[in-house]
């Protein structure tokens, strides 16, 4: 897996809601925000819900602006 190079956490890494706002310094809003650009991924059995790192660092770039 390659790291990303701005903050070097490893891509790929599933994440939550809460690492979207601790790593990210998102608030809670802009994190809930985030989770409905990406598809979500859900364990039998486990209610926390995960997405992909590499892939909200993706929709985030595609959404940044000048």
């Amino acid at each position: 897996m390659s790291r990303c190079p701005s903050c070097g956490v490893q891509q790929g890494k599933l994440i939550t809601h809460s690492d979207l706002m601790r790593e990210y310094g998102l608030s809670r809003h802009a994190a809930d925000a985030v989770m409905r650009l990406v598809p979500k991924i859900t364990l039998p059995g486990f209610r926390r819900v995960f997405v992909r790192r590499d892939v909200v660092e993706s929709r985030l770039r595609e959404n940044e602006t000048l």
